[in-house]
C-alpha cells in the first residue's frame, strides 16, 4: 500500500511545467524557444505562444490587421469559429491584431504529450478554415463591385436593362 507521501512525490514527477513543456516541445521537433512564461514555435510559418498556468494549456497565434479591415476579419472570424468548436478567434481590444486560441485542462506530462499536437492540428485547421473564409468573402466582394448597378439605377442612366454581370 502506497503511503501519502509517495503520492506526494508521484504527483511531483508527473507534474506539468514549463520546463517539462520546453524539453518535450525540443525532443519532439517543435523547435520551440524559451521565453519569461510562455514558450514561442512555429505552426505552418506562423509564430504561436503556448502559455500554461495553473492547470491551463494555451496555444495562441497572433495577426496582425489594418484598422480598415476590422470588420471583415470579424466577419470571417466568427464564420471561422462556428466550423472549428475548438478553436477560438478573437479581435484584439485595440482592433489591430486576431488571435486565434485554443485552450484545455492539463494537468501532468502524460496528459500533455496527447493534447499538444492535437491542439497544434486543431491550429492549423482553425487556420485553414479562416483562409478558405477570407478568400470566399474576397471573392464575393470582387463579385458585387463588378455587378451593374440596380436596374432602375441601369434605366435611369442608359435607358436600358441589363441583368449581366461587368468584365
Amino acid at each position: 500500500m502506497m503511503d501519502t507521501t509517495d503520492k506526494s512525490k508521484d504527483n511531483k514527477k508527473h507534474s506539468l511545467t514549463m520546463l517539462k513543456i520546453f524539453r518535450f516541445m525540443m525532443e519532439n521537433g517543435y523547435a520551440p524557444e524559451f521565453k519569461e512564461n510562455y514558450i514561442l514555435f512555429s505552426i505552418d510559418d506562423n509564430m504561436a505562444v503556448l502559455e500554461y498556468e495553473e492547470g491551463i494549456l494555451s496555444v495562441r497565434i497572433f495577426f496582425t490587421i489594418e484598422k480598415d479591415e476590422y470588420d471583415t476579419f470579424l466577419e470571417v472570424s466568427n464564420r471561422a469559429m462556428i466550423q472549428s468548436f475548438m478553436i477560438r478567434a478573437v479581435i484584439l481590444d485595440d482592433s489591430s491584431c486576431i488571435m486565434f486560441s485554443c485552450e484545455t485542462i492539463c494537468e501532468n506530462l502524460h496528459d500533455f504529450r496527447r493534447f499538444l499536437p492535437r491542439m497544434v492540428e486543431l491550429s492549423k485547421e482553425g487556420l485553414k478554415i479562416h483562409k478558405a473564409e477570407m478568400k470566399d468573402m474576397i471573392a464575393t466582394e470582387e463579385l458585387l463591385k463588378r455587378m451593374m448597378p440596380a436596374a432602375d439605377e441601369r434605366i435611369v442612366a442608359t435607358g436600358k436593362s441589363s441583368n449581366k454581370l461587368l468584365s
